[in-house]
């Protein structure tokens, strides 16, 4: 026989001893599949008579439970109970986290020493303001580049506007000449 620990905690208020388990949980062997929910006090164990019996000796008082599968295989469905239980120490809940110790920021540490130190400095040399790459003039961001001047967004790349591809496909109008 297998001996596992088997994590109970409350549902709603933290009041009283534990009575429930702390989460959903999810077991499965072969076909069969049970789902654990935590209940309310005083609910009791609205499960099958098989896994009543192992829900008493973990020491679950109150609890739902759903069986999927082929639950009359009594060895797979009281293993997929074993492993709801066993899952029930796997999850990590914020109870449980350590106590960390929060460091702060090197930037947050030495702030006073940082601005101290900008002011006493000033500008650097050579330094030529804010910007992008090379000096480019006043052209902004996209500026010219030498791509068609003025065309704008898309612009005009020749050809007759919603006519596709420049040439005339339903003859209406007069015959190019190329």
């Amino acid at each position: 026989m297998k001996l596992i620990p088997v994590r109970r905690g409350y549902w709603g208020s933290k009041i009283g001893a534990v009575h429930t388990i702390p989460i959903k949980v999810k077991g499965k062997c072969g076909s069969c599949v049970v789902r654990m929910i935590p209940a309310p006090r005083g609910t009791g164990k609205v499960a099958a008579l098989v896994s009543k019996k192992i829900l008493t000796f973990a020491g679950v008082d109150d609890v739902y439970t759903t069986c999927t599968g082929q639950t009359r295989t009594r060895e797979n469905f009281a293993r997929a109970v074993f492993a709801c239980l066993r899952k029930s120490y796997s999850y990590l809940t914020p109870d449980l986290w350590p106590k960390t110790e929060f460091i702060p920021s090197p930037f947050i540490k030495y702030q006073k020493f940082l601005s101290e130190e900008s002011k006493m400095r000033g500008p650097r040399e050579g330094d030529r303001g804010r910007g992008r790459g090379r000096g480019r003039g006043d052209r902004g961001r996209g500026g010219d580049r030498g791509r068609g001047g003025d065309r704008g967004r898309g612009g005009d790349r020749g050809g007759e506007r919603g006519r596709g591809g420049g040439f005339r496909s339903r003859g209406d109008g007069p015959p190019r000449t190329d």
